[in-house]
């Protein structure tokens, strides 16, 4: 039986106002890479480039079109532009996916995903439709209500990361529905939709560069310098 043909989406639509930069964070360079190209070159092995789709906000066209003059194998990515929440900008991103594939929905500003967790979020969303990496938690988890805190059991926690990687029909259905608030991820949409989603390992290097620090840490964990 013929496998499904692998197809992405990268949300890079974010204006990243946590870092405090004049430069979305996607588009900020670490070693002479601008983030968003060395995530793209962690889907290589897996997904052809002309099968990307990459969703930016209007506004950043011009931080793109700077990208492709230097990465310009990168110039056949399909180019969408972002909507008022990721809900819309992943939506829009998959009316330009066809149907009976796989597709992965990553973040950008997450360079550090392994070779295996692509590859590990793949293999199960072709047996099972829906995957996505996780990882345990380590630390101590309390709750807090009001005033009040408690902790929670770590061992049946894990903290979601990306790539999702769907079954295209499954994704794309899911996403006619109305936008809702919990909507945090692709996952959550998925099930409200009323279909399982199951679990991969992640790697814990996959880190969402959201601030400053979570910068510095990227920047040591792909160049290994660091300052003391």
């Amino acid at each position: 039986m013929k496998k499904p043909e692998k197809h992405l989406i990268i949300a890079a639509s974010g204006a990243g106002s946590r870092m405090g930069l004049d430069t979305p964070k996607q588009f900020i360079a670490i070693n002479g890479k601008p983030i968003i190209i060395i995530t793209l070159e962690a889907f290589k092995p897996f997904v052809k480039t002309e099968n990307i789709i990459v969703v930016i906000a209007k506004n950043h066209q011009n931080y793109w079109n700077e990208i492709i003059q230097n990465f310009p194998e990168y110039s056949v990515c399909k180019i969408v532009f972002g909507g008022p929440q990721r809900f819309h900008s992943i939506k829009a991103g998959l009316n330009k996916i066809p149907e009976n594939v796989l597709v992965a929905i990553h973040d950008a500003v997450r360079p550090l995903v392994s070779a295996k967790t692509i590859n590990d979020c793949f293999k199960l969303a072709e047996i099972k439709d829906a995957a996505v990496p996780a990882i345990e938690i380590e630390q101590s988890v309390r709750e807090i209500n009001g005033i009040e805190n408690r902790v929670i059991e770590r061992k049946s926690l894990r903290l979601i990361q990306t790539p999702q990687v769907f079954k295209s029909n499954l994704v794309k259905n899911a996403y006619q529905q109305i936008f809702k608030e919990e909507f945090t991820d692709d996952a959550t949409v998925v099930e409200n939709a009323g279909h399982k989603v199951f679990l991969a390992r992640g790697n814990k290097e996959n880190i969402k560069i959201t601030d400053q620090t979570d910068l510095e840490l990227a920047r040591v964990l792909l160049t290994g310098k660091y300052n003391l």
